[in-house]
């Protein structure tokens, strides 16, 4: 029996990065286990679309004007294979190298949970630190306040709300029945919306019982708690497509806490903004 896996990923601006995992890719099918992969560029500078097309011209390109970011190319991707014939969706970001079994490691998952009708997120490591740097959360709200705290494995499938979009599987029939990444969202909060909106429709959502790869954390996220950065570009950050951008967070909190969102949105953005003006977590 053969499994297919399609592989979505978004790429912009780093071509060594994006053919190196697509070259790992490649690697990783086997006899039973089939990967296609669509690679939506947003419009990158250095020659990212063409490095594909010519080192890989089984993987589907998709070109967009730019200025489309993670968000809205993943949904320009999910949205051009909906049609395709494959078992699971899986989103992957081009900076991540997974492990040689990570697929064995999804299909072996599922057998554990004996439930087709699930979303799995695949934790990673950093590969220097060898620390976890993205995952799935857990979350409580406490006066208004969301609580995250990412997660690592535990050794067997835990159930969590939240997940960052690094590598997450999606089963066809899921895929179908939840929709496509949101195309609302600049940036993030896509990946965290499609995990609310997966609750709120009685989809479950586990984290892998192991790492799946390697990632390094994004820089960007500390930017506004580094005081070595200035006050103002710290706070421009924090309101910026790549972080709590003020529309798509509040859209963002909306959909996920609908009549509590109001609430939730202007406690944490005071606190975003508070935490950016000292260049520190208070």
């Amino acid at each position: 029996m053969i499994i297919t896996f399609r592989i979505i990923m978004a790429s912009y601006n780093r071509r060594s990065l994006t053919l190196s995992v697509l070259s790992q890719l490649r690697k990783l099918e086997t006899s039973t286990i089939r990967i296609n992969v669509t690679v939506c560029d947003d419009s990158s500078t250095d020659g990212t679309a063409d490095a594909i097309r010519l080192a890989f011209p089984e993987v589907q390109v998709i070109d967009t004007p730019g200025e489309l970011f993670w968000a809205k190319s993943m949904h320009l991707a999910d949205v051009a294979t909906a049609n395709d014939n494959y078992d699971f969706l899986v989103w992957l970001n081009d900076d991540t190298s997974l492990m040689d079994d990570a697929f064995d490691k999804v299909l072996l998952e599922y057998e554990k949970l004996q439930v087709a009708n699930c979303i799995l997120v695949g934790a990673l490591l950093d590969p220097v630190t060898k620390l976890r740097s993205y995952s799935g959360c857990t979350h409580e709200e406490v006066d208004g306040r969301i609580h995250l705290e990412s997660i690592s494995p535990k050794g067997f499938p835990v159930a969590i709300g939240m997940f960052n979009g690094n590598f997450v599987v999606i089963p066809k029939e899921v895929r179908q029945f939840v929709g496509p990444i949101s195309s609302k969202f600049r940036h993030g909060f896509a990946d965290m919306e499609y995990g609310y909106r997966a609750k709120h429709k009685g989809v479950k959502t586990y984290l892998m019982s192991d790492y799946v790869g390697y990632s390094e954390i994004n820089p960007l996220y500390s930017f506004h708690l580094n005081p070595e950065n200035s006050r103002w570009s710290r706070i421009r950050h924090v309101l910026s497509k790549k972080s709590y951008h003020p529309i798509d967070y509040l859209r963002f909190c909306l959909i996920a806490f609908r009549f509590r969102g109001i609430r939730i949105y202007f406690s944490n953005m005071r606190r975003k903004i508070k935490h950016a003006f000292n260049g520190r977590e208070s």
